[in-house]
């Protein structure tokens, strides 16, 4: 009887607990989004929100794509993970079809295993192998990638601006990446490219939010924001703008300061059978994406 009541007051405590930090979490939030930048109409940070992504990109990248329309509803995602929680399984849900490319080989088999529905309907190509500026338009090509892409994720930890600016022959409307918040808003910086790079956890990885910038620049992309959180930027075709974004592109008016700690965090498991076995997906399949598991051919 005593053992039973421990656990119930535990429980109880456990439950008041986690409802006093979400509390916390949204009050905290809310006052930040008070801010007087993001009273802007067109500012994209107001419209995140969390349904598979690692904190708000899934509601930017929605209102992103409300603004400026998909044309062919295909993406592409470097350092996907488990498939579970990053910036493009909404967009599968969707109905889009897509490209997961994970280096990781038990994260890869994660995807093979979790995501049969979409594989097997031609929906999703996944690959298992790591990208670098070296091999990334090859692996591609491997894929049958359509030259013209909606969007393109990069979240590698490391080399992603390397990859980006080693993609010359492939075009995406929309580039999610990345970038190191340490630096602030004004700071240049990037890692030393290196091909066998992995993160051991220091600040000094990845680029600078002013290096993307001048990155996309380049490349014929303008800033439109960054998630809340100071996790992922976000760039638009410099065509695409037609005054639907604040018409502000630096670094200095879209940086957003790290904050991990705030980040919303899944309770509730994701059942991917049910998830795409009673979803009714619009469209046409891709024929042309295929499965390839690229475990030994990571050097093209």
């Amino acid at each position: 009887m005593i053992a039973g009541l421990k656990r119930k007051l535990q429980s109880l405590f456990h439950v008041n607990l986690n409802a006093t930090n979400y509390l916390l979490r949204e009050l905290a939030v809310n006052t930040l989004l008070m801010k007087k930048k993001y009273d802007d109409p067109k500012s994209l940070s107001p419209f995140g929100y969390q349904v598979f992504s690692q904190s708000d990109e899934d509601g930017i990248i929605d209102e992103i794509f409300n603004r400026i329309q998909p044309e062919n509803k295909v993406f592409v995602e470097f350092g996907a993970g488990d498939g579970i929680e990053n910036n493009t399984l909404n967009l599968l849900v969707q109905g889009w079809k897509g490209f997961w490319i994970e280096g990781s080989e038990e994260l890869h088999s994660d995807i093979v295993k979790n995501f049969k529905i979409p594989i097997e309907r031609d929906q999703l190509c996944t690959a298992n192998t790591f990208v670098d500026k070296e091999n990334t338009e090859n692996v591609f090509n491997e894929l049958q990638v359509p030259r013209q892409i909606d969007l393109l994720s990069i979240d590698i930890d490391g080399n992603d601006y390397w990859v980006w600016e080693s993609i010359r022959n492939y075009d995406a409307k929309v580039v999610v990446i990345e970038y190191n918040a340490e630096f602030g808003a004004k700071t240049k910086w990037t890692m030393k490219y290196d091909k066998n790079y992995f993160w051991n956890g220091s600040c000094c990885y990845g680029a600078s939010l002013k290096a993307l910038e001048e990155l996309g620049e380049k490349k014929g992309y303008k800033l439109v924001g960054c998630n809340l959180y100071g996790i992922n930027a976000f760039f638009v075709k410099e065509e695409l703008l037609n005054g639907k974004f604040r018409e502000v592109y630096m670094s200095e008016d879209h940086y957003e300061s790290p904050k991990y700690g705030l980040r919303p965090k899944r309770v509730r498991k994701v059942d991917t059978e049910k998830l795409f076995s009673e979803n009714i997906i619009g469209g046409i399949p891709v024929k042309e994406i295929r499965n390839i598991d690229l475990n030994v051919q990571k050097n093209f």
